[in-house]
């Protein structure tokens, strides 16, 4: 056995499972607080936040509070409204101030799910950026010809990264 004792990996383990178990509660009072937010008035915006959240890591929705969150997912909802079927959508926004910090927000928005985080990651990181937190989302939507997001229609599953 090496230098180290059972105990002190068993202590070592029994702190990072307190941690996520830290991470996971405070997730999800940040997804609680975001939720009454949100209250019922937008069916539709509330709906893509349950799909913006679902994926998303402890760590990345710790990142933002409530409010922070439904802001974020706001500004996304809205900058996604229009996109033409099989044309990629890339925006690079600053995302909503949040506790006195500002942040880049890159949104990539395109049918190709499998291959949008990782390739967007992957080039944000190239140019020497840092990734605070990342959301990837599948979202199932209908759009009308012009590419403006539509109740009903033939629906659509396109993958988001937000980084």
């Amino acid at each position: 056995m090496s230098g180290r004792g059972a105990s002190a990996m068993a202590h070592e383990h029994s702190t990072a499972s307190d941690e996520a178990r830290h991470d996971a509660a405070e997730a999800s009072a940040h997804l609680a607080e975001a939720l009454r937010l949100l209250g019922p008035g937008d069916p539709k915006l509330a709906a893509f936040f349950t799909a913006f959240t679902t994926r998303a890591t402890p760590e990345d929705l710790t990142h933002y509070s409530g409010q922070g969150l439904v802001a974020l997912a706001g500004q996304i909802y809205a900058a996604t409204a229009r996109r033409k079927r099989n044309e990629p959508l890339v925006e690079i926004l600053t995302a909503p101030a949040e506790a006195g910090r500002e942040e880049t927000l890159v949104i990539a928005v395109n049918e190709d799910i499998p291959f949008l985080f990782d390739s967007t990651v992957g080039e944000v990181r190239a140019q020497g950026g840092r990734i605070l937190a990342a959301f990837h989302p599948v979202v199932e939507e209908a759009r009308g010809p012009d590419g403006v997001r539509i109740a009903g229609g033939a629906s659509l599953q396109i993958g988001r990264a937000h980084v």
